[in-house]
């Protein structure tokens, strides 16, 4: 078997084998038609944001950074987040866990001190 360190290569070979096994269940699905997922919620409230621009976010696997933008899209809440190391990039919190890094309060003392 041949295996190459080509980035490029791996994302072709990567996307052909994807392409494949899609062709693959859709022969197998036959005359069925695919399930579609929801994605905008069943009621009609909308859907609040839980970041705000400046927020510090935790986000997995990414790491500590910094929310840029956020907006809604179809019912699901999106975030453009800087990071230290990797840059802008596109998080959507129903995929990636993101969690707001809260303050810490100088005013609150450890109670065991």
């Amino acid at each position: 078997m041949e295996t190459s360190s080509d980035p490029e290569a791996l994302l072709a070979k990567a996307r052909r084998l994807r392409e494949q096994r899609e062709a693959e269940a859709r022969q197998q699905a036959g005359a069925r038609p695919a399930p579609v997922a929801r994605s905008v919620p069943d009621n009609d409230e909308p859907v609040a944001s839980r970041f705000a621009p400046g927020d510090r976010v935790f986000c997995v696997p990414y790491g500590e950074g910094v929310v840029q933008k956020t907006r809604i899209r179809d019912g699901r809440e999106l975030l453009l987040v800087s990071f230290p190391d990797l840059g802008d990039l596109r998080v959507d919190p129903a995929v990636n866990a993101v969690r707001v890094i809260e303050p810490a309060d100088p005013g609150e003392a450890d109670p065991d001190e």
